[in-house]
């Protein structure tokens, strides 16, 4: 008799590892499509910084210049008073 109880127990215990791999394997499966999204995301990002930097690679080369002069102003004040 007490190996009848036993069984059902064991058979709990099986279910319930199964239940948990199934889980798991549920849980990687998630994880794996998040980060295929994911990348997905990133590449379609880079993709549009790339287009957009193609755009704005003038603009971005001015704005430097003006702020490289706008930067030696100060130094260049005081030389041009002292002249």
């Amino acid at each position: 008799q007490p190996i009848i109880q036993q069984q059902p127990y064991e058979q709990q215990l099986l279910l319930q590892q199964q239940q948990r791999q199934y889980e798991q394997q549920l849980l990687q499966q998630q994880q794996y499509e998040k980060e295929l999204l994911l990348q997905q995301r990133r590449q379609q990002y880079q993709q549009q910084l790339l287009q957009q930097q193609q755009y704005q690679q003038p603009v971005i080369q001015q704005q430097q210049c003006q702020q490289t002069i706008i930067q030696q102003q100060p130094y260049q004040q005081p030389i041009i008073q002292q002249q």
